[in-house]
């Protein structure tokens, strides 16, 4: 064996595989051993700890190492090559290049993904380079989200997981990295079903949302025009979330082409309502599939178009006061939180209280209607089996006073039939 070069600042050198690497400790590292190693077509040195002071450990712990770095190089998977920032924003990029597109994604499911891809890089330091982390690496994902955000739930996690696994298949498959999922520590499903259901208000507390919302839009007492113009927007866009059932994103991207008059109807009570034939395109639809419904709410929409400036067909209906781009992501959730203070809507964190919580008020207050399941889902853009998942409380209520009702077209009572 080669005699091993001496180095000023190294101590304890041991050269292996022929002197194609070299483990040493420094006198600095507290006798932790490192390995150092030439690699081949890079033109660079790989210098990483070892993490271990026992001096065969280490000299095991850097022949795996030289023989994974020549996997690495065998399979052209660079070694010295990206950092996690510059994966998270090309994978990003590709992301973005699928909004819009059939079968893509949409721009509200893009901005999730960001999101995701953000809680990631303040788990592992965006600098790190991929070749650094192994499958091990986010094995404690969840203690470390559970304490950077205490109480977050089991789906987002179950979420947050999925997505950066996801990421990391996209690196995989551009071969920068030589593993294609990360190992995380198993989680456990909640007990309780009600966790997966997002929050929904009682209708003790719509009532006082409702209410406290026409005090605070008020055009004569309003010295700021628009400041009103803006209450009055998110106003009216609360009311028709919470008519018409639409996914945060769909409500959000709806465009005046997408509205017709339905015309007058009048309900089974006798009140007349104005009805609103929406078109959810399948570009704005999470399920990616065009629909059409009728809803209520139709004097919403008029309001609205009576004030805005931007009115043709492919304007948004929630335009900015001022220019004809969509109204602000952020500006909706500043008007949110001010508007659950004024009515006094209580633990909104803990219950989960967002924007798509209209549309759980919406197909709840349609189930105590008993309106019928399959054509709710077909109205909501949901399945059968994910109205009956989510709603299961309301929907069995629901299926026992239907089992409870004489049929009105009968003239014997069942309990009189005779059976053979």
């Amino acid at each position: 064996m080669p005699k091993a070069k001496k180095t000023p600042w190294v101590d304890n050198v041991v050269d292996i595989f022929d002197g194609m690497a070299q483990v040493h400790t420094t006198r600095n590292s507290g006798g932790n051993y490192y390995i150092r190693m030439r690699v081949k077509g890079e033109k660079k040195y790989l210098h990483q700890s070892l993490k271990t002071r026992d001096k065969e450990t280490a000299i095991a712990r850097a022949k795996k190492k030289v023989l994974e770095v020549n996997r690495h190089i065998q399979d052209g998977t660079p070694i010295f090559g990206m950092t996690l920032r510059e994966l998270a924003n090309e994978y990003l990029d590709e992301r973005r290049d699928e909004i819009g597109l059939d079968g893509g994604i949409t721009e509200g499911r893009w901005n999730t993904i960001k999101t995701y891809v953000n809680s990631f890089l303040r788990f592992k330091h965006p600098t790190l380079k991929l070749a650094e982390l192994d499958q091990d690496s986010c094995y404690d994902y969840y203690a470390w989200r559970n304490k950077e955000r205490p109480g977050i739930s089991y789906i987002t996690i179950r979420n947050e997981q999925a997505l950066i696994n996801h990421l990391w298949g996209y690196a995989f498959r551009k071969r920068y990295v030589n593993f294609e999922s990360f190992r995380f520590k198993k989680l456990k499903a909640p007990i309780d079903s009600d966790t997966a259901r997002r929050g929904s208000f009682t209708p003790e507390e719509w009532k006082r949302i409702y209410k406290f919302m026409r005090d605070w839009v008020n055009e004569k007492k309003e010295t700021d025009q628009r400041l009103y113009l803006e209450r009055a927007l998110v106003r009216d866009c609360m009311l028709i979330g919470a008519n018409t059932m639409l996914r945060v994103g769909e409500l959000w991207q709806l465009k005046w082409k997408d509205i017709r008059d339905g015309g007058e109807r009048e309900t089974d009570t006798g009140k007349k309502v104005r009805l609103a034939i929406i078109t959810v395109r399948g570009e704005t639809s999470k399920v990616r599939k065009t629909r059409k419904f009728e809803s209520r709410g139709l004097q919403y929409f008029k309001r609205l178009k009576s004030r805005t400036k931007f009115k043709g067909r492919d304007d948004f209906v929630f335009s900015q006061i001022d220019q004809p781009k969509r109204f602000r992501r952020e500006s909706f959730y500043a008007y949110w939180v001010e508007i659950m203070k004024g009515a006094k809507i209580k633990d909104c964190k803990d219950r989960n209280l967002t924007w798509y919580s209209l549309r759980h008020f919406a197909i709840t207050t349609r189930l105590r209607a008993e309106i019928d399941v399959m054509t709710l889902a077909e109205i909501a853009g949901t399945s059968v089996e994910q109205i009956r998942k989510h709603y299961g409380h309301i929907d069995r209520a629901m299926r026992e006073r239907a089992i409870l009702k004489d049929p009105k077209d009968v003239t014997v009572g069942f309990d009189e039939l005779e059976l053979d």
